[in-house]
């Protein structure tokens, strides 16, 4: 024993030794918190009123895996208890179930659908380190003492749930008596009581040798003797004083008193203080209510006594009396005296009248009013916080719950009412939290005597952090500002406006002033949301770890508040979690459970033995706690949160992916799930099936359904994604009978993450009624649900309800609610469980069901909405379909008109030998004819006099036209030789000429049919300048002659076999009517429509299939679209050509009479001749109808009945309605996509036919029929077998016709228009003017060009006008301070300009008047021009390891930044300071010393004024706010971001200016040299990128437009040119190689402009889906640009140029070629004697001054410097500065090529365009195209009188007789010998036969029964001109005869004959 004693004072202190035979391990006791152990002389001094926390550790002779043993005894040295097992409070359920299948007894037993069984509690494994092992070797690696405690652990666990006594140790010792740490509850000193204990500790080695300590617990006593009351008992809150007194209390040690302490109780349970003080009399203000109020009255030591001073009811005052009490003043006079308490226990009493006080009730007033309370009640909550953070002191526990009670009281009201929420604005949120961070902190440092010593505090502090979070959460979350208090909206004028543009890609910009004034109030407060959210984290974060240094291991804290906030806090060894263990936390049964072999340490420590001592904090939230991100809208409304936290040694674990799944259930309010919807089944709207749908807005999400029938038995759930399920097409099929029921009495059925599959958009369920005899059970592999009966009707009521759910989780580095990882096991509608590999907050979010969709599943009547698409496109074809019939129909009463035959006017009633004539005038543009024409047609037997073709009733011989006319003549003509066609030219203007294409003269006795092929112009000015042709009659090879063959059919294809053309080109003569071609389209159009949708149906069956066999489904892209609509189109052709046959072959019900015989009978009628047998009869007389088989007639083609047509339109009309109705019905199982892909498939399907497979086809069967088929019949009309025949039997006359008379032969004998010398002077000026306007025309055709041209190329004034701002705002040239050119030369000063100039004009500043920049985010400061994405820095490095220091050097210089060179940059990853290694954490994540490569900057080379760089590099992203980019470039400033080796930086950004439709391209370069400084250049381009919306840009528009198509005209027309010519031709010329320049530059600016709009769709794209905040770069673009302004410009230059060539017409402008082409050879010689005496001097200027005069710094410089001095530009004192020779050269250089050279080349240029003059100037000009103008404008304006030449030839009708007698004398020979082979031998004597006299006699008697004299006579005489005047044909008679013939016709106004088939 040893005793220390100074004066008075001493100490005892005593060993007892015990020797033992080995070193002992020696044990230490302390105190885990010193504050509260004073050590005296006997012990340490302990409090008896609280509990002891101890701690051990071994100082020496220490071991592993030691056991530890406490034992406490009294004074007499009694062992109180024995109990040596650990045991843990109650706080935390250790699952003792060692099974995998725990089950989930809060979630019932619903059923489950999923693709994988899901067990909750599986077999983990652990991954230590990268390796896999199982528990069973997790356990082997655990040392044998730890296997120990755990079993003695859990046979404590054990045992404690059946034995009562271990549940009372358990609260006396609650670490128990074996762990390193040990509590004492204060409940064992006054169990146990005496005034002295001692405490030993034992520690044991593995191999016995045991260590022990001794521990004195002195007992301090507690004060005694006294009293407390309280004076009044009633009174009124904030207005009564009330009087504590506490009297005749003493402390029995003699220490003496500390403080008094009272409060009352919240909740029954949690202290609330009132005030704490020294003094035993205190006054106090209360808060409104009854409280009992208590006194803890402590020594100085701590101990205390609790006594209950009384009750004190409290009221609320009136109105007048609180407004009477100025609470402000007193508020200022006790902060004025620092009375913190005081203050405290006032803004209570205040906080509690406003929330009970009437007249601060919202309700009742108006909105004005309101507003007006709510901004009151908001500055005095405000002020109230303020207050306390002013003057209050947290510096004791007391204090701390006092300001904790009046935060709460403050805030506590957002969780009230809605209105509540907004009297707590910004600015309160952020003083509470401040002043509750300020609280944590200073708990840190106190001495806390019980960890439940804090729950009062944590109480207030939990309660607050709730409230501010649901306050927040309704502003937020709401989608205007009507949730945020008035105050906020009141102080948004003064807020700082960000015009930053974030990470948010979804940034939206509004409209007007007051909608930005409203969303920069939301923007800022989710901005401000977020910062107090973060910090409220922090602060929880902050409050665990403290708590975790205030508790001891096995010690538990748990605290519920009012609100709903629910938080655990408990220290264990991991040792404890090894079974699983379940975390209960709330009182909704919100868990956490834990899987086996949980290690948190796993993975943060090295070779972790997994037992360390850890902290685990549990929080329910009752609201969603980070509201701000825009993935809350995912969360339920009534989720609680759930966070879970694990802390050791003052860090907390980040756990993922380190463990096995961690199993969470999170409950919801029910209440805030829409209620079920019940279908009543008698609503007529309610068939066989009823549906309901669900959209599903997230991967991740779960489906939970809840159904309820009385009537269930037959019910069957249908269901299926994006389409509504059917009978025979479904995924889910499930009777009601088979769903697990709950306790309510709903069945429930879960549909989890792997039954939905990612899979997002809408859900459909159908619910129907089976037959009672259908008793086969289907499930989700049901193949097809006909085999059940359905019911036509439900059978009862029932109740729906579908609820989406998913499992989230707050992801801090995205700051997003998340799903990754996580998986919902299942759910219902008070709790969601989920699985998750990680800890961090947790919470459930769902979506309903809108409302049900009831009907039939086959009649389907889907809403528009849903399938807009199908029903407009079904509409809008069925529409035009209706109208083109209607159309069609009345133009083909049209075309009746058309059909018809028009007798020709000079037709002879007594002629009965009819031809019909058909005239097919050509295709050119001024192919119309309107001059007088007259024909002769010639035969083998005679020839017809001069006839007119003439149609006095309608235009005939128009563009294209087709005219048929009869002719009649007295007799046959035979077979046809020669049609002599000659006009009079007598048309008006251009319809003088007449193109003809060919005339095909027909038979119509016979039916032969003959055609003359023409192909050329009737005119005096058009090929061969004749208006009289002769044509002969086309033999076998023309008729099938390629070409005519082919433009024939080709022509004919277009008219009337293209499907879509032909509607509105039909032939009149086709029996293919409009309406019929209408009907096809239609038809084609509907089948389409259906083969489609069959396509679309196979593919959705072919994409489930392939999902069910784990295959990539088929993607609907683009191009499948295409491909089905290519299928579609060749499985529609089929059935339409059927039709198509069918239609044009069906012959009509009556065959009308010949149009011909009906028009020449029609003219007989009107021309006065009634007599029957004067009309023209279809069999002569003595024959019979039946004899007219055996005639001649034309054989057309194979036609089909009449009614073949009445079939194929019940087929149209069948097809048009059954694909309506087909389309319509399976509709019902389309989804968007499909429908999406029908609908393009339709639109290929039909553009692909109508601009591709027709055309196609129209030419391939042109070339084919011209080819190979070779049609003889090619001008045949339906018309021509429709009508009956015109066969007309042949008179005995005709049989035996008279041979023609002799010559002359009219045909070629007849003067007509052969002589046109009179039209000479006209032919020749109609050819000259006709060249004049081609002339002309091209002239005015290539000034339009050139003017589109110039138009395209044109470029925006306005871009000088940007470009010279962006110059003043970045570059500010001429500045005295910031001038970037001249001003800024080293690093520091480009540091300075970056965070000056750059920023400010980077992002715009408030206007002149102080008023914040609203709108104008994302602008410069300049206000007008909008940042396209955000600006961004590129440094360009050189490779450190690329530069070598010279060898002679290397001891000197160690190392070299290296010259520039895009191969030499760097493109490595550093570290700030640009080192390979960390020097501070986090170093080496710093994005800008990271490379990024040209690919992800989408950027390419640029070349500067020193050189050229690639497009990466290092780059620092300037957005966000400006005081971050600032902050961020100090950063870099400060870590040497530029430094040596640092070559360019270049700030980059795109700008759009909307006024003037202009992008800015900037860069501003900075070029670090490696001699030292800087140099600085910029480039700034304006770009009109986009077209413009003003008519100007329209018109612009359409020049480009025009542009395209006037270059592919000139491409086809300069082909054929070169086609036609030969290419060796062709490129002789030099304007052909100009014209082949000009295109090619044309078509390599229309790709570029191509590939420039397609790339600003991108853009635009990028800009519209980021909102103009996503990174974007417009240099590709504008590079686009560039190179296709060069092109126009050669294209320009080229086609100005070509000016010249359309000028030669002029001798004169050739002048400048003949004198190039004159003095070339001397200019070549000239040119090298020039570059050699240029260059020469060029390289001596370039070494005199290349130190001096940057403009000779290298050649290229030189030389353009040469030519400026050339031109008198240079600097000549800086030149005699640089060297003494410079005045020298100059002046040798002067002269010799400013004064010699120049002028020699000038000479020879004059000498050579004088001789050219000279030669040009006798030579006329080939068109005088001036005079033609002016003589055209003066007889326009009526100053000259035309000169009238002749324009009319009057045909001459005589026969021209110019041959010689000996030449006569032949021709009448033979025409002699001629007719005496028809007079004697009837035509059949071959001339040509040698011996014809035995050729004849041996044809028998034939020629002499037919002889006879008198016909040869008569026709001998004819021949001699000795015929009576009766006997032989007068010209001028027959002549006359017609002329009165055409009279009589005109008179009596005949026309054609309109007789058609009928349809």
């Amino acid at each position: 024993m040893v005793m220390a004693q100074k004066k008075d004072r001493y100490a005892l202190a005593s060993l007892n030794i015990n020797l033992v035979t080995y070193k002992p391990p020696i044990p230490k006791i302390q105190c885990a918190d010193e504050g509260l152990c004073r050590p005296t002389f006997e012990g340490i001094l302990i409090s008896p009123s609280l509990r002891l926390a101890l701690r051990s550790t071994c100082i020496a002779e220490c071991a592993d895996n030691m056991t530890i043993t406490w034992r406490l005894t009294d004074s007499q040295g009694q062992l109180i208890t024995s109990l040596e097992e650990e045991t843990l409070t109650p706080i935390i359920e250790v699952s003792l179930n060692s099974t995998s299948t725990t089950e989930l007894p809060s979630l019932g037993n619903m059923t489950t659908l999923s693709g994988l069984r899901l067990n909750y509690f599986p077999e983990i494994l652990t991954t230590i380190d990268g390796y896999t092992v199982t528990e069973e070797s997790f356990e082997e690696n655990l040392s044998l003492s730890s296997t120990v405690e755990m079993i003695s652990y859990m046979d404590m666990v054990k045992s404690s749930m059946t034995s009562s006594t271990s549940g009372n140790l358990t609260a006396l010792f609650p670490t128990g008596l074996s762990s390193s740490d040990l509590a004492i509850s204060s409940e064992v000193f006054s169990k146990y009581p005496c005034n002295k204990y001692l405490l030993y500790l034992t520690l044991e080695t593995a191999d016995k040798r045991k260590g022990e300590t001794t521990l004195s617990l002195i007992i301090n006593k507690s004060p005694t003797g006294g009293n407390c009351s309280l004076n009044p008992d009633k009174g009124l809150a904030l207005i009564s004083s009330f009087e504590l007194t506490c009297d005749n209390w003493a402390d029995p040690d003699g220490v003496g008193m500390g403080q008094y302490s009272f409060y009352t109780f919240e909740d029954e349970s949690v202290k609330k203080t009132i005030v704490a003080s020294r003094n035993s009399h205190v006054t106090v203000v209360l808060p409104v209510g009854d409280m009992n109020i208590y006194c803890d009255i402590s020594d100085i030591d701590g101990t205390f006594t609790e006594y209950h001073v009384g009750l004190a009811k409290v009221t609320v005052p009136s109105k007048e009396q609180y407004e009477g009490h100025d609470v402000d003043a007193l508020i200022s006079k006790l902060n004025a005296m620092g009375d913190g308490q005081m203050t405290g226990m006032v803004l209570a009493a205040q906080a509690s009248i406003r929330e009970q006080g009437d007249w601060f009730s919202l309700e009742g007033l108006s909105e004005e009013e309101e507003d007006n309370r709510l901004r009151s009640l908001a500055k005095m909550n405000t002020q109230a916080l303020k207050n306390v953070e002013n003057t209050m002191s947290l510096v004791t526990l007391q204090h701390l719950n006092i300001a904790g009670s009046v935060i709460s009281s403050t805030v506590d009201g957002v969780s009230g009412t809605k209105g509540a929420a907004k009297t707590v604005d910004m600015e309160a949120r952020e003083t509470a939290i401040v002043i509750m961070d300020k609280m944590i902190g200073n708990v840190d440092q106190m001495s806390v005597p019980a960890p439940q010593d804090l729950t009062p505090f944590l109480f207030s502090t939990l309660s607050s952090m709730a409230s501010i979070m649901e306050g927040i959460k309704l502003i937020v979350m709401g989608d205007n500002i009507d949730n945020v208090p008035p105050t906020d909206v009141d102080a948004a004028m003064d807020w700082e406006y960000s015009v930053a543009l974030t990470d948010d890609l979804s940034q939206e910009i509004p409209n007007t002033k007051e909608e930005m004034l409203q969303k920069n109030v939301m923007d800022t407060t989710k901005l401000k949301a977020k910062e107090q959210i973060k910090q409220m984290m922090k602060v929880v974060e902050k409050l665990s770890l403290t708590l975790e240094k205030k508790i001891v291991k096995g010690e538990a804290l748990h605290v519920d508040t009012a609100n709903g906030v629910s938080y655990a806090i408990q220290q264990i060894t991991e040792k404890v979690l090894r079974p699983g263990m379940i975390l209960s936390v709330g009182s909704d049964s919100g868990e956490i459970r834990m899987p086996k072999l949980f290690c948190p340490t796993l993975g943060i420590y090295n070779n972790s033995t997994c037992d360390h001592i850890i902290s685990i904090t549990v929080i329910q939230w009752p609201t969603i706690t980070h509201s701000y991100p825009d993935s809350a809208k995912h969360l339920s409304p009534g989720t609680r949160v759930i966070d879970m936290m694990v802390t050791t040694k003052g860090q907390t674990l980040d756990i993922e992916n380190k463990t096995g799944p961690i199993t969470v259930i999170i409950p919801r309010i029910p209440e805030t799930l829409p209620p079920p919807k019940v279908v009543d089944a008698s609503h007529p709207l309610v068939a066989r099936i009823s549906y309901h749908q669900v959209v599903v807005e997230h991967p991740d999400a779960a489906l939970y359904i809840e159904m309820s029938s009385d009537v269930d038995d037959n019910l069957v759930l249908l269901m299926d994604y994006d389409r509504m399920p059917t009978p025979s097409k479904f995924e889910l099929c499930e009777r009601f009978v088979n769903i697990s029921i709950n306790e309510a009495g709903i069945r429930e059925l879960f549909l989890d993450n792997d039954f939905i599959n990612g899979r997002m958009g809408r859900f459909f369920f159908g619910v129907a009624s089976i037959n009672a005899s259908s008793s086969r059970h289907k499930r989700s592999v049901v193949s097809d649900a006909t085999d059940y009966e359905f019911e036509e009707n439900l059978p009862g009521n029932y109740s729906f309800r579908v609820i989406t759910t998913g499992c989230y989780y707050f992801n801090q580095k995205t700051n997003e609610w998340d799903t990754q990882g996580l998986k919902v096991l299942s759910a219902n509608s008070n709790h969601t469980v989920c699985w998750s590999p990680r800890l961090g907050s947790f919470a459930a979010g769902y979506a309903h069901t809108p409302n049900n969709i009831t009907f039939d599943y086959y009649h389907a009547p889907q809403s528009y909405n849903d399938y807009a698409t199908l029903y407009s496109t079904v509409a809008i074809t069925l529409a035009v379909s209706v109208i083109l019939l209607v159309w069609a129909r009345f133009k083909d009463r049209k075309d009746i008109e058309k059909r018809g035959a028009t007798p020709l006017p000079d037709n002879l009633p007594e002629d009965k030998y009819l031809y019909e004539i058909v005239v097919f005038t050509g295709s050119a543009s001024e192919a119309s004819c309107q001059s007088n024409i007259e024909f002769i047609l010639s035969g083998e037997e005679d020839e017809t006099e001069i006839r007119i073709l003439a149609d006095y009733e309608r235009e005939v011989f128009a563009r294209h036209g087709v005219d048929t006319f009869v002719m009649a003549v007295p007799r046959p003509l035979g077979s046809l030789y020669y049609l002599r066609l000659w006009h009079d030219n007598s048309g008006p203007g251009i319809y003088s000429s007449w193109q003809v294409a060919f005339v095909s003269v027909r038979d119509l006795q016979t039916g032969v049919e003959t055609s003359f092929i023409a192909n050329r112009w009737i005119a005096i000015d058009r090929d061969d300048q004749q208006i009289d042709v002769i044509l002969k009659a086309a033999q076998e090879d023309d008729r099938k002659n390629f070409g005519h063959l082919y433009g024939v059919v080709k022509q004919l294809g277009i008219k009337d076999r293209h499907i879509w053309f032909s509607i509105f080109s039909r032939p009149p003569r086709s029996r293919y009517t409009r309406k019929r071609r209408a009907a096809v389209c239609a038809t084609y159009l509907f089948i389409s429509m259906v083969l489609s949708v069959l396509c679309y149906v196979i593919l959705e069956e072919m994409q489930d299939q392939a999902i069910k066999d784990e295959q990539d489904p088929i993607e609907f892209g683009i191009m499948m679209k295409m491909m089905i609509g290519l299928v579609v189109m060749g499985a529609t052709y089929p059935p339409v050509l059927v039709l198509i046959f069918v239609f044009r072959r069906s012959r009509p019900r009556l065959r009308p009479e010949a149009r011909s015989i009906a028009a020449i009978n029609a003219q007989r009628k009107m021309s006065g001749v009634e007599h029957p047998s004067s009309m023209i009869q279809p069999f002569s007389k003595g024959h019979k109808e039946s004899d007219s088989e055996s005639l001649p007639r034309s054989v057309g083609p194979y036609v089909l009945p009449w009614w073949c047509a009445l079939i194929a339109w019940f087929f149209v009309i069948g097809i048009i309605a059954g694909s309506i109705f087909f389309v319509y019905s399976r509709s019902v199982i389309f989804n968007s996509t499909s429908m999406s892909g029908w609908c393009h498939s339709f639109i290929t399907a039909f553009l692909a036919s109508f601009l591709v497979i027709e055309n196609l086809m129209v030419v391939v069967r042109a070339v084919f029929f011209a080819y190979c088929c070779k049609p003889q019949n090619i001008d045949a009309d339906d018309i021509d077998y429709d009508e009956k025949a015109p066969v007309l039997f042949m008179d005995e006359e005709w049989l035996h016709p008279r041979p023609r008379g002799p010559p002359p032969r009219l045909v070629h004998d007849i003067i007509g228009n052969r002589d046109i010398s009179d039209l000479k002077e006209l032919s020749d000026k109609l050819v000259q003017e006709r060249a004049m306007k081609l002339i002309l025309r091209d002239l005015a055709f290539y000034f339009v060009f050139l003017g589109i041209l110039w138009v395209v190329s044109s470029i925006n004034p306005n871009a000088i006008y940007m470009v010279q701002n962006f110059r003043n705002a970045f570059i500010k040239e001429g500045d005295p301070i910031w001038d970037y050119k001249n001003k800024v030369t080293n690093s520091d000063l480009y540091w300075r300009w970056l965070k000056t100039v750059m920023l400010d004009e980077l992002r715009t500043r408030r206007w002149y008047n102080g008023e914040p920049p609203y709108g104008l985010r994302g602008f410069l400061d300049d206000k007008v021009n909008r940042i396209m994405g955000y600006a961004i820095l590129r440094q360009i490095r050189l490779d450190k390891n690329k530069c070598s220091v010279p060898y002679s050097m290397q001891e000197n210089v160690e190392w070299c930044s290296g010259i520039r060179g895009i191969e030499l940059e760097d493109s490595r990853d550093y570290c700030a300071h640009w080192k390979d290694t960390e020097d501070f954490e986090g170093a080496c994540k710093t994005p800008e010393f990271r490379y990024k490569t040209p690919e992800e900057l989408d950027a390419f080379a640029k070349s500067g004024r020193l050189g050229s760089y690639s497009g990466g590099g290092y780059v620092v992203e300037l957005k966000g706010a400006t005081s971050a980019i600032k902050k961020n470039l100090d950063f870099l400033h400060r870590h040497d971001w530029i430094d040596s080796h640092t070559r360019a930086i270049l700030l980059e950004f795109s700008v759009y200016n909307t006024n003037v439709n202009l992008f800015g391209i900037c860069t501003i370069r900075a070029e670090f040299h490696p001699g030292g400084g800087i140099r600085t250049s910029w480039r700034f381009d304006a770009k009109e990128l986009l077209p413009d919306n003003s008519a100007y840009g329209y018109f612009k528009l359409l020049c480009m437009v025009s542009f395209g198509v006037l270059t592919v005209i000139f491409v086809l027309r300069e082909t054929w040119r070169c086609y036609k010519l030969g290419p060796s031709t062709y490129f002789k010329s030099n304007w052909n190689i100009a014209e082949v320049c000009i295109l090619s530059a044309s078509i390599i600016t229309i790709l570029l402009y191509i590939l420039r709009f397609v790339t600003m769709l991108t853009v635009q794209d990028q800009f519209s889906k980021t909102y103009g905040n996503g990174y974007i770069r417009l240099e590709y673009a504008a590079a686009l640009d560039d190179n296709c302004l060069i092109f126009l410009a050669f294209v320009v230059f080229f086609s100005l140029l070509k000016i010249i060539k359309l000028l030669q017409f002029n001798r004169r402008m050739d002048i400048l070629g003949f004198t190039l082409g004159k003095c070339w050879n001397d200019l070549k010689i000239f040119f090298v004697a020039f570059g050699i005496f240029f260059f020469t001097f060029v390289m001596i200027f370039h070494r005199m001054f290349i130190l001096e005069m940057e403009e000779f710094s290298d050649m290229l410089s030189a030389a353009q410097m040469g030519f400026a001095m050339m031109l008198g530009k240079f600097r000549f004192e800086e030149m005699a500065r640089s060297t003494p020779l410079s005045p020298i050269v100059f002046f040798v250089f002067s002269f010799a090529i400013s004064v010699v050279l120049i002028n020699i080349m000038l000479t020879i240029i004059i000498m050579a365009f004088t001789e050219v003059k000279n030669e040009l100037s006798n030579l006329p000009n080939q068109y005088d195209i001036l005079d033609y103008l002016i003589t055209k404008f003066r007889l326009l304006a009526g100053l000259e009188k035309p000169v009238v030449l002749q324009k009319v030839s009057k045909p001459c009708h005589s026969v021209k007789n110019n041959k010689a007698p000996v030449d006569q004398f032949n021709d009448k020979m033979g025409d002699l010998i001629k007719h005496i082979s028809n007079a004697y031998f009837f035509g059949q004597l071959d001339l040509g036969e040698l011996n014809p006299k035995k050729k004849y006699y041996a044809r028998g008697r034939a020629f002499s029964s037919t002889y006879n004299p008198a016909l040869f006579s008569d026709q001998f005489d004819i021949i001699f001109g000795q015929t009576p005047q009766s006997q032989y044909w007068d010209q001028d008679d027959v002549k006359s005869r017609r002329i009165r013939g055409t009279q009589q016709g005109n008179q009596h106004g005949y026309k054609r004959s309109n007789i058609v088939a009928s349809d």
